[in-house]
């Protein structure tokens, strides 16, 4: 029953939701949930990785831990690489300038705590919006594509 849960849209949005509150406050947001959603969602990733194995695409899970490494935590917690290139092309501020010079190349590696604690996005009113809409839309937009056979859903692990 958990996994049949675990494996439904608005869980997975709560858990986003989850999240990125914790960031908001300064915590570890991704870190903190890792016990759960590692739990569950890496069994169902080892789910479709079987019935792939077996020959057998229909039914697999859309939702996995792939799924959110790759589409929901895309440069990190809040899509946080979305903001390092708006902030290569439209940034003027010399302030973030530099916060863009020191967490560009890191934000490509899922690695964005010099932006979320740089720019900050921690108890920033105005940043917290989209820091938490944009992996929500992600979600949504993935999992349309996935549920409608546009995109085949995630079905190994990859490292990174």
């Amino acid at each position: 029953p958990l996994m049949g849960l675990a494996n439904s849209l608005p869980v997975l949005l709560l858990l986003i939701l989850i999240q990125q509150i914790l960031w908001f406050f300064g915590l570890h947001g991704s870190n903190i949930l890792a016990p759960i959603i590692s739990s569950i969602f890496l069994a169902l990733t080892a789910e479709n990785m079987a019935a792939i194995a077996a020959g057998n695409t229909e039914g697999i899970n859309i939702i996995n831990s792939q799924f959110l490494d790759s589409y929901v935590n895309l440069g990190g917690s809040g899509l946080t690489a979305a903001l390092m290139i708006a902030m290569i092309i439209k940034s003027k501020s010399a302030i973030n300038k530099s916060i863009r010079n020191i967490a560009s190349g890191p934000a490509f590696f899922n690695i964005n705590e010099p932006v979320i604690f740089g720019l900050p996005i921690v108890l920033n009113p105005i940043y917290i919006i989209p820091f938490i809409l944009a992996p929500i839309a992600s979600a949504l937009i993935a999992y349309g594509l996935s549920a409608i056979h546009f995109v085949a859903p995630a079905s190994v692990i990859v490292p990174w």
